[in-house]
């Protein structure tokens, strides 16, 4: 079916074809070692084997592919605004087969505990995919502020769900996504990190996904406690030495109030074969591909940094032939 060799991001195959009536059994085949060692080269014990969950996931013709979740906080008016992009998808090979006139999303924010806040927005999915130039994709997009929301911060992890609907032309649901998000905004001011306004003081350490007893294969509830073991040590923020991890751990920082700096997997050796243009070649793509995947799993996410710059150190720097643009 398919081929992965990054082990710390997630890899998707459309099985559909494959699928026969009846009882159907999946066979994985896990390689101790490929051409990625090198990139996965960081200062760890190396472990063979599948360190996390494994799923069969089933979606609808017409289906919600992604869902991309804005939530900003302006700390000078004291406004929560939510800023949403769902991507619908369509699950058929033929790829002139069009999404029907009338299909709209519906959203809203909501308490952990159900209440809503504010009112329920309606936005239109594009259906004119083949109108040259002009089509960017059937992506229904809203923004609206989000009345009496309080902002996210590492001391006070304030939190809320937003829910977006997908419609048919006959104004049956289809499909509901739910999301955890918190408001808050992440910038630099006067040369100080600064989360809502305010310039803050990080206090951070390194993190490996890690048991000492289960090596590699840590359960949510191993994060959980790690979590809570650096948030008794008046910790704020954590590294993902040295790759992406679990988008469960990340939920759980949001949830505990831990802001991260999410590290890549380019290695910390001083071996690389450099020289070989099939590495450099091999190597390049891997790393557009981390970023790229590494960004958009975790868009939604109080990420405090990505480290784009050990990309660039560790591979643009040595093969020149990466820039921040192919990264972004």
């Amino acid at each position: 079916v398919g081929f992965g060799s990054d082990s710390r991001l997630p890899s998707e195959y459309d099985i559909s074809s494959f699928l026969v009536s009846g009882a159907n059994d999946i066979a994985i085949v896990v390689c101790r070692y490929t051409a990625q060692s090198y990139v996965e080269d960081q200062d760890q014990w190396w472990m063979a084997g599948l360190h996390r969950e494994v799923f069969l996931e089933s979606r609808a013709h017409v289906h919600i592919a992604q869902l991309h979740a804005r939530a900003d906080w302006d700390a000078d008016l004291g406004v929560a605004t939510m800023n949403v992009a769902a991507y619908v998808g369509v699950t058929d090979t033929n790829s002139q087969s069009p999404i029907d006139r009338g299909w709209t999303t519906r959203s809203w924010v909501e308490t952990i505990d159900g209440k809503r806040l504010g009112k329920v927005h309606v936005a239109k999915v594009p259906y004119r995919h083949i109108q040259p130039y002009a089509f960017s994709g059937h992506i229904a997009t809203t923004t609206f502020d989000v009345p009496k929301a309080q902002p996210w911060s590492a001391e006070i992890p304030q939190r809320y769900r937003l829910l977006c609907e997908l419609l048919n032309a006959d104004s049956e649901v289809t499909e509901v996504v739910a999301q955890v998000i918190g408001f808050r905004r992440v910038e630099i001011k006067d040369g100080l990190v600064s989360v809502n306004g305010r310039a803050i003081t990080i206090m951070g350490v390194n993190r490996h996904d890690h048991h000492p007893d289960k090596g590699k294969a840590v359960s949510v509830e191993d994060m959980r406690q790690d979590i809570i073991t650096m948030k008794r040590a008046n910790i704020n923020a954590v590294r993902t030495s040295h790759y992406p991890n679990d988008h469960r751990f990340y939920d759980l920082c949001d949830e505990m109030g831990l802001m991260v700096w999410q590290d890549f997997m380019f290695g910390h050796g001083s071996h690389y074969p450099v020289e070989d243009p099939d590495f450099r070649s091999n190597v390049k793509a891997e790393a557009i591909d981390q970023v790229k995947q590494g960004i958009a799993q975790n868009r939604s996410s109080d990420l405090l940094a990505v480290d784009i710059r050990q990309a660039l150190q560790h591979f643009g720097a040595i093969t020149g032939e990466i820039s921040s643009d192919e990264l972004l």
